[in-house]
């Protein structure tokens, strides 16, 4: 499928999708439970979906309706065999998961996630005294438990999120644990996890993200979530306003621990009017300047701050460019591509990237299908006189499902078209 978007603006009022990272988080969570759990406010992403079929073939039954999901917890295998589809949160986060076992089970995955390294999960259960036996480091996993030991230290220079699956998984075993983590990025990630834990009756210490001190023995209790606005899928709405337009989007709230909330200070920084009254974030388009970031722990807004960046007078730089590799693509040499195809002036320097706006010209571009790439492209493009080509356009729905549909609504003129 590709879709079209032509010169136009965007202006209206939505709700924001809700965050798959802590639809995924408590799913996980509710696998663990004795008894019922209800998630309300689910945006269903094929991400989110992944998590869902992993934890019913990890035993929970469920009931789904519109919106939310009521999810027993069990520990009765349903399969063996735990597709985690293209998402990375759910491969590392379900391995210590199903560490807790004592069946082996085999952890799988389809698309780029197929080709993306992965060796922190065997080195670090095999610390655990689980027998884990991967392909070269990457998927499948086979993988047998039960972890004998929860004291292990790991190193969190890549990704938070083997973290997040070792924090719920360690709280059960009999045995206290000590979590040791050295260079851990997306630390408010880990804020997330240990929050959505809370909701469901369990806790860890965090010693300034260096420790976590965790209680064995712990039981989480069945609990009732609602799952709060995606930041991250937000901040291609409020970049496209802030671009051309005016939005409001509701469900946003500044006191989230999602880190991607700092799209807000970062249309201010380029000088967007944008405010926040509640739980709604306003943005409406003003005078872009260029600005200068550090987006290391928040690497899902590099597509939208590129966006951003593209149209705004001057260089803007962020920085944080190691986080990009091993996502969807390989995002860093797709962003350089793409941009630079539509007239953008995009290089990197060190561990940053330098953009410039150019001429924006009428083009044809192939995402590789990352969502973010190609959302990023869509919002590039508004007020300009001209229109772009987006391949793969049904990537999106890895993240926000309804986004063309979404942005047709508020005025965005597209033109979907099945290959």
């Amino acid at each position: 499928m590709k879709v079209i978007i032509y010169p136009s603006q965007i202006e209206g009022k939505l709700t924001a999708p809700s965050s798959k990272s802590i639809a995924q988080r408590a799913i996980a969570i509710s696998l663990l439970t004795k008894g019922t759990s209800k998630i309300k406010n689910i945006t269903w992403s094929s991400d989110t979906l992944a998590a869902l079929s992993v934890a019913q073939n990890l035993g929970a039954t469920v009931e789904i309706t519109e919106n939310s999901l009521n999810i027993n917890g069990g520990n009765s295998l349903d399969s063996e065999i735990l597709e985690c589809g293209e998402s990375g949160l759910c491969m590392r986060m379900f391995a210590p998961i199903a560490a807790l076992y004592n069946q082996q089970l085999t952890l799988n995955a389809s698309g780029s996630l197929l080709n993306r390294p992965f060796d922190m999960i065997e080195d670090a259960l095999i610390k655990l005294g689980v027998n884990c036996v991967s392909n070269n480091g990457k998927p499948p996993f086979k993988i047998r438990g039960p972890i004998k030991n929860g004291n292990i230290k790991i190193d969190g220079s890549i990704s938070s999120q083997l973290i997040t699956g070792l924090l719920i998984s360690l709280p059960t075993i009999s045995s206290d644990s000590i979590l040791e983590v050295d260079n851990l990025v997306s630390k408010h990630y880990v804020d997330v996890t240990l929050s959505v834990m809370n909701s469901f009756g369990v806790s860890a210490v965090n010693k300034n993200y260096k420790q976590f001190v965790i209680k064995g023995n712990q039981t989480y209790k069945p609990a009732e979530i609602y799952i709060e606005g995606d930041w991250s899928g937000s901040s291609f709405l409020l970049v496209a306003a802030a671009i051309y337009g005016k939005i409001k989007v509701t469900n946003l709230f500044m006191n989230s621990f999602q880190p991607d909330k700092k799209i807000v200070e970062v249309l201010k920084l380029a000088g967007a009017n944008i405010s926040v009254k509640n739980d709604t974030v306003t943005c409406k388009h003003g005078s872009l300047n260029s600005f200068n970031i550090d987006a290391t722990d928040c690497p899902d807004l590099f597509p939208p701050l590129v966006a951003l960046a593209s149209n705004c007078k001057g260089k803007s730089i962020i920085t944080g460019i190691n986080r990009l590799i091993y996502k969807e693509s390989n995002r860093l040499e797709i962003l350089i591509r793409e941009f630079s195809k539509m007239g953008v002036k995009i290089n990197k320097n060190n561990n940053s990237l330098e953009i410039e706006c150019g001429n924006l010209k009428s083009v044809e571009i192939n995402p590789e299908n990352d969502h973010r790439i190609a959302m990023a492209a869509a919002i590039t493009y508004m007020g300009c006189n001209e229109k772009i080509i987006i391949h793969q356009s049904e990537c999106v729905n890895k993240s926000y499902p309804g986004f063309w549909e979404e942005i047709k609504c508020m005025g965005i003129k597209t033109e979907v078209i099945h290959d």
